[in-house]
């Protein structure tokens, strides 16, 4: 069987295996976690900690119906954690116990701000009326993080990338990250599904992105039904010795992603990489132009400043002089952090109300790679054929994709904690999906040898 050289890069947001905690629960948790794994901490916590017994089990018993009541709660607590973590800031610990610490001074940061006329230094704190970046749900898991597929999507847990050939739904890579990162964006990772290609695969399977604490151990009483799961700490289903034999199985007959688009004189030959406006980052738009590809990726739409007004692409940018022409005719120069300043030139400008409201003037910081995002609009708004390619190859994937995370219609649930395990379990459960997209094309063992019919 072979394939056309097309490769379609997916990701899916899959649910983790703990539940997600609020700030108070977390403060109280990780201080409860510092008073296991780090040595003489128990009477450390006793002797600075005013705000909560954490010997007991369960939450304060406050008015939870009183807001000053939660906000002194919080105080409290936050002032216990910042007490706990100054008292062991010289001291030289191991890995676990430096890990609990470390989560304890994040879990005592990344949701609160200073009350109200306080600038936190008299121990008045309150839950901040935002959402941290890259932030820990749980101290339980540490490793689960909160994170958006739109502005009205919003999902806790890990995320799930592949790459999958189009039209036979192979997936020919995978790998399971933290939701949250730069890192472990779609576009980033899909960048090392490229480089990883162009190294013939060799560092398939390396462990995945993942900063901060690991918890891998199961989660107790988590969800997760499907057949193709795991249920041990080998993320084998059944026996473990038949489960390897079947992904080993499945992982022969995956090539990593380009392997069959090469030519009877063994060059490469160039491939297309499709991708929804998630893959569009000028970036891996370089990456891709880099190893002799073609990216066939729907560009992220521009917004003007002003409603209806001019957008980036109404500029015209020349790199080789460095300037940039504004609709007004109006040339600026580049800077060498690529910030293109009109200032003055817009005070009178006919042309203003259309292009920024700034009492400054417009400015703008240009892309790396502006150039390509530049020619991937134009493209995609002047070629139908483009936008043709993408729609005829796009839904395939999806469908695979969507068979990964969830399991007779329903939502599948991790049964792990932190990266590692949960990777596992998801090169297990795309090598079985793979080896049933064979068994339906006749794969079938012959003589003790896997026989595909062509």
């Amino acid at each position: 069987m072979t394939c056309g050289g097309r490769w379609r890069a997916g990701c899916r947001i899959i649910d983790d295996a703990v539940a997600t905690q609020d700030t108070i629960t977390q403060l109280i948790g990780a201080i409860r976690r510092v008073g296991r794994e780090v040595p003489g901490a128990g009477a450390v916590i006793a002797a600075v900690c005013t705000g909560h017994d954490y010997r007991g089990v369960g939450k304060p018993r406050i008015d939870w119906t009183d807001p000053a009541a939660k906000d002194a709660l919080v105080s409290a607590l936050v002032c216990d954690a910042n007490a706990v973590v100054a008292a062991f800031a010289e001291v030289e610990l191991d890995e676990p116990a430096a890990a609990a610490l470390a989560l304890l001074a994040l879990v005592a940061g990344q949701d609160v701000e200073p009350a109200e006329g306080s600038d936190g230094r008299d121990g008045r704190w309150r839950i901040a009326r935002k959402v941290a970046p890259d932030r820990v749900i749980s101290t339980v898991d540490p490793q689960a993080r909160h994170t958006r597929k739109s502005q009205s999507n919003r999902k806790d847990g890990y995320r799930a990338h592949m790459v999958a050939e189009p039209e036979t739904g192979l997936i020919t890579d995978e790998a399971l990250t933290m939701a949250a990162g730069a890192d472990n964006s779609d576009a980033a990772l899909a960048q090392q599904f490229l480089t990883q290609d162009e190294q013939g695969g060799d560092e398939q399977g390396g462990a995945p992105s993942g900063d901060g604490p690991t918890a891998a151990d199961p989660a107790p009483g988590s969800g997760g039904d499907t057949a193709d799961e795991t249920t041990s700490d080998n993320a084998a289903t059944g026996d473990p010795a038949e489960s390897a034999a079947a992904a080993q199985a499945a992982a022969h007959d995956r090539a990593p992603a380009g392997s069959n688009a090469a030519g009877s004189n063994g060059q490469a030959q160039a491939l297309s990489w499709y991708g929804d406006s998630a893959y569009g980052t000028g970036e891996l738009r370089g990456e891709i132009e880099r190893a002799g590809h073609h990216a066939v990726i729907k560009p992220k739409p521009v917004q003007p400043a002003v409603p209806g007004g001019f957008t980036i692409d109404d500029f015209t940018v020349d790199e080789d002089s460095g300037t940039v022409t504004c609709p007004a005719g109006q040339t600026r120069p580049l800077s060498a952090t690529r910030t293109v300043t009109f200032g003055a030139l817009c005070r009178d400008c006919p042309v203003r109300a259309a292009c920024t409201t700034a009492k400054a003037g417009r400015t703008m910081v240009l892309h790396e790679r502006d150039d390509l995002l530049r020619a991937a609009r134009v493209d995609w708004a002047a070629d139908p054929a483009l936008r043709e390619d993408y729609r005829t190859y796009r839904p395939n994937v999806e469908r695979t994709v969507s068979q990964v995370a969830t399991q007779s219609g329903r939502r599948i649930k991790l049964r792990y904690r932190g990266t590692t395990k949960n990777n596992a379990w998801l090169k297990y459960r795309t090598a079985a999906l793979n080896l049933r997209n064979l068994i339906g094309r006749g794969l079938t063992g012959v003589g003790g040898i896997w026989v595909l019919a062509t």
